[in-house]
């Protein structure tokens, strides 16, 4: 008890001039509600958990991904064939970006099902909903990353998509920044 005086006098110190305690009591009186642990509880953390294998497994592949028309299906095949484990890494940034999807979609339709989305949540339902068009915006991207020809024509079909929507009406009214 003697060893912890020194460190509780550090603590009450830093207290005395932050006010630290006042802005920790709020989340000490806070009550977890209870509920059953069902899968989709768990779909938010699994979808932060596949965005953390995306950076970690990016950072990697960035190591030797040369982008560019001529460059980038080369420096893919390389990956792929020279580098070591490094066909492994690429097929867990695929199919992690896939499950990713998957995961955000359905964690975003939970929440509507379940009605998690009003009042006092609206916002945290909004940050979802452009956080799932950030996610959908990269996954198509980097589809196209590899520069084949199976990447080439999805990104074509999804571009071409885009163009003939009824979406993009919308953003033909807009002035121009000409």
């Amino acid at each position: 008890m003697s060893e912890m005086s020194p460190l509780r006098n550090v603590r009450k110190w830093l207290d005395e001039r932050f006010g630290w305690d006042a802005l920790i009591a709020p989340l000490r009186k806070k009550t977890v509600p209870m509920h059953r642990l069902s899968y989709w509880y768990f779909l938010g953390g699994i979808t932060l958990f596949l965005f953390v294998i995306q950076v970690l497994t990016g950072i990697l592949l960035l190591l030797y991904y040369r982008p560019g028309a001529n460059e980038a299906f080369e420096s893919v095949q390389y990956i792929m064939t020279q580098v070591e484990f490094g066909w492994l890494i690429r097929s867990v940034h695929s199919w992690s970006a896939n499950l990713m999807i998957f995961t955000a979609f359905a964690h975003m339709f939970s929440v509507l099902f379940l009605k998690a989305y009003r009042k006092p949540r609206e916002l945290t339902w909004v940050s979802g909903v452009i956080l799932l068009v950030l996610v959908m915006g990269f996954g198509f991207s980097g589809y196209l990353l590899p520069w084949n020809s199976l990447a080439f024509f999805a990104t074509k079909v999804g571009t071409d998509y885009w163009a003939s929507s009824h979406y993009r009406e919308a953003f033909d009214d807009l002035p121009s920044r000409r």
